[in-house]
């Protein structure tokens, strides 16, 4: 399938961008902790300027070092003997044909003392949910002087060779916080109506041009809608553009949330929410202005990109997740190469990371933040290598291997590749845990790997294959279960009900409130099933590997299908159609029955290293990777793998 309108190039100001695919700004914590640029960052971004876009932002850039930093390894832009190391940006950018704009952004009441060492700035009073901290209200003097903030750090980085700068207007930093009304609350020139709540992002805009002239773009990250009551509304979001265009704007980038707890805590949208759910944001401020629009949410997926485009949603689709997963995903998508994209699966490991002050790290791709030392070499000698099991780990070390001029067979018991992605993969929100198995499949088909399917690797059979290296990647099962009735016809692992759904009943009563167990429950629900989920935790703590934003769709959609939660309880007995369980919720007895003609079991999982430790004592070198090793998550299997067959 061809892309015209992904393919064509777009007119942003004075500069021309050679297609509409824009990679969109993300913290990554591979700066220094001063907010120097690092080899590290750079290896990054050269990787995806290399993977074709027609513009990268490089990250969100604090402006000074007074209270604009809210995040420990945040590119800065705050002095000017960064420009050397900043200048390195455009450099590598710039030799693949991309142009970059560097967002510039100050976290007002986003940050926090353990990161600025003093309460944070703010237009008003008003703390972040969640945050034991009040931000200081700015005075008109402070104000004044970041203004001024922004336009030294425009200044620096025109002087560092960027193609523009975009002012951070969105998810809750200090522009943000001065246009909604749920964050300001001053009676000054800058709060009261939207026109004086623009008065400070104006001001910005005006002091940013004055310094860098008519030939530098200067473009705005927009809130499309904060989700909050008396926050920005897509109606007024569409008023703040059209004073954003007679301002001088030159594009407008149309994203969502607030930075609080809940639904308005990301806009990056995890697997539960449908693609694309903020290009509707992104269209009304299209119609209402003649500038590009940049489209963000959900979009790697090329055809969907293209449709936003084609039909005048937007004059620009932004990525930003769908890069860290796949470096070149422009480039393959414009060259038609869709099952050759390692797809995002909206996971939020990479956001999760970076509220844990960590850097970001890809499920899916090894190699994220580690471009320059993830090099897949031919190894200096020959090796026999043996996999055992087909899985994420499995496929991913076949890979590798084969990459690395390896002999390679990969044994799998069952007739079919996809280990636990097959079972993860069922739920309808599970697409793209269903692309990646087919991914992964189709790698290990064009590579050098010899399959055999259908074949148990007993000890006796890895003798007869004689390898020198044994990867033993035989998974996981659920961990066995005792109460009485543990053993009766209606009750199942989520295993085998994610297999076969035909399995469950219409009344359904779901064991363990983890990650599986909500997201079966979710499953169930979704096809009709009447579901009660029974957890020993707090409703708070469900799910409790997924990372906040993640949780708060999965939870919000839980009440929306009506999955009745049982807080505190456990299992006690399943008797025919009656399921007794304990309570310690101070609300229900302390024992209570519930009907039920399926009972499933979500209690955790225990790894199968049997064969690992049948061959520990023999010549060969042996390691297990994945599930097999004690991990639960895709990133883990993936890592593992990749680090296993890199050092071989």
């Amino acid at each position: 399938m061809s892309l015209p309108h992904l393919s064509s190039p777009v007119q942003i100001g004075p500069v021309r961008a050679k297609n509409r695919i824009m990679m969109a700004p993300m913290c990554t914590n591979f700066a220094a902790p001063d907010g120097t640029v690092t080899e590290q960052l750079l290896d990054f971004l050269e990787e995806r300027a290399r993977g074709g876009p027609g513009i990268i932002l490089p990250g969100y850039a604090y402006i000074d070092d007074k209270a604009s930093k809210a995040a420990m390894n945040q590119l800065s832009v705050s002095r000017d003997s960064l420009i050397p190391k900043l200048a390195k940006i455009p450099e590598v950018i710039h030799a693949h044909g991309v142009l970059t704009f560097l967002q510039i952004a100050h976290g007002g009441r986003r940050t926090s003392s353990r990161i600025m060492g003093h309460r944070p700035l703010a237009p008003s009073e008003v703390p972040m949910p969640g945050s034991t901290e009040t931000p200081r209200t700015l005075t008109e003097e402070e104000i004044a002087q970041v203004i001024k903030s922004f336009g030294m750090a425009a200044r620096r980085a025109q002087e560092a060779g960027f193609d523009g700068v975009e002012l951070h207007g969105t998810h809750g930093y200090l522009i943000s916080q001065f246009i909604s009304p749920h964050t300001n609350q001053r009676r000054d020139l800058y709060g009261g109506d939207l026109s004086r709540r623009m008065n400070f992002a104006l001001e910005v805009l005006q002091e940013v041009r004055s310094v860098v002239g008519p030939n530098f773009v200067i473009g705005f990250r927009l809130t499309g809608d904060e989700y909050l009551e008396d926050g920005v509304t897509s109606a007024l979001a569409v008023e703040a553009a059209k004073i954003l265009e007679e301002a001088g704007i030159h594009y407008i980038s149309v994203s969502a949330g607030s930075g609080e707890p809940g639904l308005g805590a990301s806009s990056s949208h995890p697997c539960y929410v449908p693609p694309g759910q903020l290009v509707h944001l992104a269209e009304k401020v299209q119609k209402a202005v003649k500038v590009p629009v940049a489209a963000v949410g959900s979009l790697a997926d090329p055809e969907t990109a293209e449709q936003v485009l084609a039909e005048g949603k937007a004059s620009i689709v932004a990525v930003a997740r769908g890069f860290i997963a796949e470096p070149h995903w422009a480039r393959k998508a414009l060259k038609n190469e869709r099952s050759a994209i390692r797809t995002c699966i909206r996971c939020n490991e990479c956001l999760g990371n970076i509220r844990k002050f960590r850097e970001i790290r890809c499920s899916v791709n090894p190699a994220c933040g580690r471009e320059a030392k993830f090099q897949v070499t031919r190894s200096p000698e020959p090796k026999r290598v043996l996999i055992v099991g087909g899985g994420p780990a499995g496929m991913k070390a076949a890979i590798l291997a084969a990459g690395r001029g390896l002999d390679v067979t990969l044994v799998e018991k069952t007739d079919r590749l996809g280990g636990q992605l097959l079972i993860a993969g069922r739920p309808s929100f599970k697409k793209e845990i269903r692309q990646y198995a087919e991914y992964l499949k189709l790698k290990v088909a064009s590579s050098r790997v010899r399959v055999q399917l259908g074949v148990e690797a007993t000890p006796e059979f890895v003798v007869q294959q004689n390898p020198d290296v044994v990867l033993v990647a035989t998974g996981s099962v659920p961990a066995p279960v005792d109460f009485p009735g543990s053993e009766g016809e209606n009750v199942f692992s989520a295993d085998a009900v994610l297999a076969d759904e035909k399995k469950a009943g219409e009344q359904t009563v779901v064991i363990g409130a983890g990650l599986v167990g909500c997201e079966t429950a979710l499953h169930l629900a979704d096809l009709g099933k009447k579901v009660t989920l029974v957890t020993r935790r707090e409703r708070g703590d469900l799910a409790p590997e997924l990372p906040d934003a993640s949780r708060a769709f999965l939870l919000d959609l839980l009440e929306r299908y009506q999955v009745t939660v049982l807080e505190r309880s456990d299992i006690v007995s399943v008797t025919g159609g009656q399921v007794v369980l304990s309570s310690s919720d101070g609300v229900h007895p302390a024992q209570r029955s519930v009907e039920a003609d399926t009972v499933v079991i979500a209690r955790g999982r225990n790894p199968v290293a049997t064969l690992a430790n049948e061959l520990a004592a023999g010549r060969y070198q042996v390691m297990t990777i994945g599930d097999a090793a004690g991990g639960n998550k895709i990133l883990e299997a993936v890592q593992q793998a990749s680090t296993a067959v890199l050092n071989l």
